[in-house]
């Protein structure tokens, strides 16, 4: 039995943990319903101008937080290091939302999340740092839905 994985494989598999954080649960990390646009489509702007602690960000700076690491995630991958300093504070600055900057604001992470399918769908090289860079894009995507399905309910829990 060889211990090659093909790329094929590696590709399918990233894709399927991106698909289950972002959009459809397969049930590898998530329960049916929870994803990232899922539980996005139902909250509310004035939900996401809130934040669960003094100490943590809106709902709407997690959104523009974890739309900011795609970006920053595809272009590591395009560029290499180096590259112009990143506003990772300045990713966590957005406080309110009207609805429409709210559709904004999800329409924005959903593009992107779109340019990284297509990035993995098109990588040539598959190798440590080109997989460690998926895993960590999964994990940090799986993390801020963390804090945000987290949030949302104390959020939620102070309105009723």
């Amino acid at each position: 039995m060889s211990d090659q994985i093909s790329a094929d494989a590696v590709r399918s598999a990233v894709l399927g943990g991106l698909e289950e954080a972002f959009e459809s649960v397969h049930g590898y990390f998530l329960d049916k319903g929870t994803s990232l646009f899922e539980t996005l489509s139902q909250v509310t702007a004035g939900e996401a101008s809130q934040a669960s602690a003094s100490s943590v960000g809106t709902l709407a700076a997690q959104v523009d937080h974890a739309t900011f690491y795609l970006t920053e995630a595809i272009r590591f991958a395009q560029e290499g290091p180096g590259g112009a300093h990143a506003d990772w504070a300045g990713s966590w600055s957005r406080t309110t939302v009207t609805d429409a900057e709210w559709d904004d604001l999800r329409a924005n992470l959903r593009s992107e999340y779109s340019r990284m399918q297509d990035l993995v769908r098109s990588n040539p090289v598959w190798n440590e740092m080109t997989i460690g860079g998926c895993i960590a894009t999964i994990a940090h995507s799986a993390y801020h839905l963390g804090e945000i399905r987290q949030a949302l309910a104390v959020i939620r829990a102070r309105q009723s």
